[in-house]
């Protein structure tokens, strides 16, 4: 269902989470899905709506009841219908990587998974900026360094993104610090790898 929210005709550029609950209600209450342009999307769509009553109401029920808890929280909602435009504020780091500034996220009390998410897409626009910055300076310059302090970083230590802050972030001038309640904790991704 979130693939057809972007579908190129039928769909748009962006989506909020309101707007896929609101499909997957269609589509559970009229028996109906949402028009897509993509083939093998349509297919999918087909075999859903020929399985027998029960079997589609627990697939698409059980969809529409995981993105309802996401849509009523009123603390992680807002994040997931945010819709960027020219003028709206957007989590962009490329300002603040270069001044004298403290920035704190504080998730605490938030459902693990939900935190690993929003900790993901911190550390991914962080390292955006980074890049960024790198390619808009003179290889002559030290960049301002940056200090990432990550608490409770067991959640996010073995993402591929965790790998590259680790392995390439110093030469972007940024100084990671994880915290962990013990060292297993900081086991590698890519035992192959070992970065850590």
């Amino acid at each position: 269902h979130l693939r057809a929210l972007y579908d190129p005709v039928h769909g748009d550029d962006a989506a909020s989470v309101h707007g896929l609950y609101d499909t997957l209600q269609r589509t559970l209450g009229r028996e109906v899905a949402p028009p897509v342009t993509d083939s093998s999307l349509q297919s999918y769509f087909d075999t859903l709506l020929e399985r027998d009553r029960d079997v589609f109401n627990r697939v698409v029920g059980a969809a529409a009841s995981r993105v309802e808890i996401v849509a009523t929280d009123g603390r992680v909602a807002p994040l997931f219908d945010y819709i960027h435009s020219e003028n709206g504020p957007s989590l962009e780091f490329s300002d603040l990587i270069d001044e004298d500034t403290v920035v704190v996220f504080d998730f605490c009390g938030i459902e693990t998974r939900a935190k690993q998410a929003l900790t993901l897409g911190i550390l991914s626009s962080l390292w955006m900026a980074l890049r960024a910055r790198s390619e808009a300076t003179a290889t002559t310059v030290d960049p301002a360094q940056v200090n990432l302090y990550l608490d409770d970083a067991k959640d996010v230590v073995d993402t591929s993104l965790m790998e590259t802050l680790l392995a390439q972030g110093r030469s972007f001038g940024l100084s990671l610090m994880l915290g962990v309640q013990y060292p297993a904790q900081l086991e590698s991704a890519d035992p192959e790898d070992d970065t850590y």
